[in-house]
Formats: C-alpha cells, sequence, structure tokens
C-alpha cells in the first residue's frame, strides 16, 4: 500500500488526462485470471454508463485520468460492468454476465465500486460518487485493501479451529468486511457456518437462514428489474408487489420498496414507496439512498 501511495503521488504532480476503457475489462473471467496471475486484486465499477448522471462524472473525472489509473492499476485489474440504456455495443454474454453480477454482489445504486481478491471473493463495497478527486478516490479506494488483510487473517485463524469456534471466527472474517459481504459471494463459508452451528447455538444458523433469505428476495428484485425480455414499468410495479407480500423481514421489504421507488412512473409514487422502505429498515444502506432520493 506504501508502494502505492508513492507512485500516486508521483504521478498527480504532471499526469494529463486520456480516456481509460482500455483499462478495463469487461469479462469477468478474464479479470480473476489477470489478477492471479499478476498477484492483484479485482476492481469492478458498477455503472450505468449513458444515463445515471453521478456514473458520468466518476467515469469522467475519475476513471479517465492517467494518473489515478496508473496507480491503481498497479494492484488491480479493473473491469467495468455497464447496466446502459442503449446495449447496442454489448453482447448477450456480457449483458447476461453483468445481471448476475449484480445479484452476486448485492448492487443496491449506481455507480458502485466493489473490490474482490483474485477469486472474485468481495472484502470491500463503495456506493455512490459525490464529485471526489481522483487522488481522494485513489486514497479511499487503498485504504479498503485492510479489509482483505483483516479478513484473511481471521480465516486463518478458523482454519486452525474446529466446531462452533470455528464458526464463530468465520463468522468474524465475514462480518469484518461489512457491507461488502455477500452470502452469495462466500458460499462456502456460509454452509461451513450453518453446518457447524446446527442446533444454533451460537445463533449463527438462525442470523445465517436471515441473510440467505434477504439475498434470495434482492435476486428476485434483480430477475424482475433486469429481465432478459425487459418488462413495462406497470408489469415491473405488479411484480414488485407481489414480491413485498412474501417479504418477512424489514431487510427484505427495503429492497422491494427501493426498487419499487426507482420504477416507480410519478415523483409522488417514488417519494411514497421510499418513504416505506426507510420505514421498513431505517438503518439499512438502501434507506440511506433512499433518504437521498427524496432530497432530490
Amino acid at each position: 500500500m506504501k508502494r502505492l501511495a508513492f507512485f500516486a503521488l508521483l504521478l498527480f504532480v504532471c499526469a494529463p488526462l486520456f480516456a481509460a476503457d482500455s483499462h478495463f475489462t469487461v469479462d469477468f473471467a478474464h479479470a480473476k485470471q489477470t489478477a492471479a496471475k499478476e498477484g492483484k486484486d479485482v476492481l469492478i465499477e458498477f455503472v450505468g454508463s449513458d444515463w445515471c448522471p453521478p456514473c458520468k462524472a466518476m467515469i469522467r473525472t475519475v476513471m479517465s485520468d492517467e494518473a489515478f489509473i496508473s496507480a491503481i492499476t498497479r494492484d488491480f485489474v479493473l473491469m467495468r460492468a455497464d447496466y446502459p440504456r442503449d446495449t447496442s455495443n454489448q453482447t448477450e454474454a456480457e449483458m447476461d454476465q453483468n445481471r448476475e453480477l449484480g445479484k452476486l454482489y448485492d448492487i443496491p445504486g449506481y455507480p458502485s465500486i466493489v473490490l474482490t481478491d483474485a477469486s472474485g471473493a468481495p472484502y470491500a463495497k463503495h456506493v455512490g460518487y459525490e464529485g471526489e478527486s481522483p487522488r481522494d478516490f485513489l486514497a479511499m479506494l487503498t485504504s479498503q485493501q485492510e479489509f482483505r488483510e483483516k479478513r484473511d487473517a481471521l480465516i486463518k485463524k478458523a482454519d486452525a479451529a474446529e466446531g462452533v469456534e470455528k464458526a464463530k471466527l468465520l463468522d468474524e472474517a465475514l462480518m469484518s468486511i461489512g457491507k461488502a459481504f455477500s452470502a452469495s459471494g462466500y458460499k462456502e463459508a456460509v454452509d461451513a457456518i450453518v453446518q457447524l452451528d446446527a442446533d444454533n447455538q451460537a445463533g449463527l444458523k438462525e442470523k445465517y437462514t436471515n441473510i440467505l433469505r434477504v439475498e434470495d428476495t434482492q435476486k428476485k428484485v434483480w430477475a424482475i428489474r433486469r429481465a432478459k425480455v425487459p418488462l413495462t414499468t406497470e408489469e415491473k410495479m405488479q411484480r414488485l408487489g407481489a414480491l413485498l407480500d412474501e417479504c418477512k423481514s424489514g431487510q427484505e421489504k427495503v429492497r422491494v420498496y427501493y426498487a419499487l421507488a426507482r420504477e416507480a412512473p410519478t415523483g409522488a409514487e417514488t417519494v411514497k414507496y421510499a418513504k416505506l422502505g426507510i420505514e421498513a429498515a431505517p438503518e439499512s444502506e438502501q434507506a440511506g439512498i433512499l433518504r437521498e432520493l427524496i432530497a432530490e
């Protein structure tokens, strides 16, 4: 990390701008293979390049900055998962891949940045862009590599433990990466925790069963909003309403209300669903985004 900070400082002194698209792959498998070969991590940028104003600003200000690109690519392979309205330049394979990545990493909004190791296991997630400079954005991203280091140290301790103690250490490792955690991204570890705490002695079986239920709801939301054969707004609203009836927890409901707010055909409906989402899970990441949506 010190090495990266040094080069970042050096490069920012006199760096011009240039289009950074050539530095981004759109193939996740290729990104992971390259990362493994070069001993790097993967940075996945989730954007709506032709409709999302903060995405456009981030691409223009940060992701097209030569100094940023030169510094960040010393430790990361860059990948762009784009969700444009005009998909004429994307293959079916790329669009299918991006739909699955959105589900896998539980992307709540755009732009989002997910940092993973070479296997694709996430360890940091950043949502939104508020006009940060390339220098500040670089510092924020590189500092989050500490989450991977902490995660790896805890997993190493878990490998030497057994039974419920191992489950607790695995849980601590997964929770150490905060909002970057997804059960889908750590399926093997989650399955091990549930099996090791089969009688729910440590409360972990119930905890992860609930997490899996929330992620399943999010996947259903994605399937509706990003259907391979696009649905009309009316169809989306109807299906999301039916899904809402299946939800049991506030964390499940806020994800559906968030989608309803985004898909709502009128401003009044957007505000209505946003308020219901905030009420369902006021401390959730989605609730924070819904508050910003109401304030717009």
